[in-house]
């Protein structure tokens, strides 16, 4: 998959570029890396989405603890 290129997601691009160079970085080791980045972009732009919509249930706090349980589910494979 080509990545489409958003300023905004650059720290995670470059996390996923890194991924790609250092595979035992994330494991499980079958993991698509190229799949992972675009499901994160989704997720990323579904909480972005969220939050000008009803900022009031997509607090900060409530994304990064979306985030945090996605990454996670992510190393428990």
């Amino acid at each position: 998959m080509r990545w489409r290129w958003r300023p905004a997601y650059g720290p995670c691009w470059h996390a996923c570029c890194a991924a790609r160079r250092k595979p035992a970085v994330c494991p499980p080791a079958d993991l698509d890396v190229d799949l992972e980045c675009l499901r994160l972009s989704a997720l990323l732009d579904g909480l972005n989405l969220r939050a000008m919509l009803e900022p009031e249930y997509a607090t900060p706090d409530a994304q990064r603890a979306v985030l945090r349980r996605h990454l996670q589910g992510l190393k428990a494979g």
